[in-house]
């Protein structure tokens, strides 16, 4: 990670200084979207205005297609804010106003260091980089330059709308306003536009499809009987953070279970790096198999991805999975665990 200059901290914290001082929450709310492109990257931050609550004064930019349905599904009430799902559709640069002490040392050492005085409740900028399954970390020097021409655009255009209300509504309703950049050597030139988001690319590579060992499934279907065991089988972030090496970002592994429908007991738990969960989900829920000497008649599941992963191997093994809105149990289940670690 490359680490922002001085230089670009100043113009960072002037552009937060000078957002905060149109107070636009006062106007504007959380399902104000409008975007603004990165004029060296290209793609668009879609920018949310939060404090009409008051107790939250930030500007949030929701990086591309990704991070616009992260907030979409929290608007939605899809995904409640205060829940550990939250994490996996936060994706955004976040610039918000703290008390002093809720800053770290290394945001007062730079404060400290470009002069900068800031006195009162909710007045100290704060900059932080939030992307699913990790925690909130310091900006890097394309962060916060981004994040620094998205201050000064929303400032803007909050201005605007204070005049104008109606500048964000679209012609249409799959749109959304738009500041549009173009770079030309050093100059920017900006312009409004209405644009329907890009359909969000999945990247295969993140989590490698599960290579199935016919042999050993072959194994298993003769060594094991065929009974009316439900199994219930989920992953979710583990409610602790875990750093590998000193100075690196930490994230929150994935904690995957396997539990008995029946009997509540969890059968098996395992966690697992993201790139790296589609491997262990299998691998470990035929060791589950293994181990009882069981397939089960159905496996119960929450999740798509979830359903998707075990597919082939239910086609090959002959069991049911069945898509439900709740695991009774494993949420009985999460539930103590969470209060255990907290």
């Amino acid at each position: 990670m490359t680490t922002p200059t001085l230089t670009y901290w100043e113009k960072l914290y002037d552009a937060a200084v000078q957002f905060k001082k149109t107070s636009c929450w006062e106007w504007m709310g959380d399902r104000d979207i409008f975007g603004v492109q990165d004029p060296v990257s290209g793609k668009i931050g879609y920018c949310v205005v939060l404090g009409s609550m008051g107790e939250v004064f930030a500007l949030a930019v929701y990086r591309g297609t990704e991070g616009l349905e992260g907030i979409t599904k929290i608007h939605s009430g899809m995904v409640e804010l205060e829940l550990e799902e939250s994490m996996q559709v936060q994706n955004c640069l976040i610039a918000s106003f703290e008390d002093r002490e809720d800053l770290q040392e290394k945001d007062r050492e730079i404060i400290k260091k470009l002069g900068l005085k800031f006195r009162g409740r909710k007045e100290w900028p704060l900059f932080r980089s939030l992307m699913p399954g990790y925690v909130p970390w310091f900006l890097n020097k394309e962060e916060a330059r981004f994040l620094t021409e998205a201050l000064q655009q929303a400032r803007a255009v909050a201005l605007r709308v204070r005049d104008n209300p109606e500048l964000l509504i679209p012609p249409n309703a799959d749109q959304y306003f738009v500041r549009s950049s173009e770079k030309k050597g050093r100059k920017i030139t900006w312009r409004d536009c209405f644009i329907k988001p890009q359909a969000q690319v999945i990247d295969a590579g993140e989590k490698p499809a599960y290579i199935v060992d016919e042999l050993r499934l072959k194994r298993i279907k003769k060594a094991a009987s065929l009974r009316g065991t439900i199994l219930e089988v989920d992953f979710f972030y583990a409610p602790y953070p875990v750093q590998e090496r000193k100075g690196q970002r930490p994230y929150f592994p994935y904690l995957c279970l396997w539990v008995d429908r029946k009997s509540g007991l969890v059968l098996k738990h395992s966690l697992a790096k993201h790139e790296e969960l589609t491997g262990i989900f299998c691998e470990k829920f035929l060791n589950v198999i293994e181990d009882l000497k069981v397939i089960p008649s159905s496996v119960m599941v929450r999740r798509e991805e979830a359903w998707e992963m075990l597919s082939p191997l239910a086609n090959a093994l002959g069991f049911e999975i069945n898509m439900v809105k709740r695991l009774k149990i494993m949420d009985e289940v999460r539930e103590n665990m969470f209060t255990y670690f907290n």
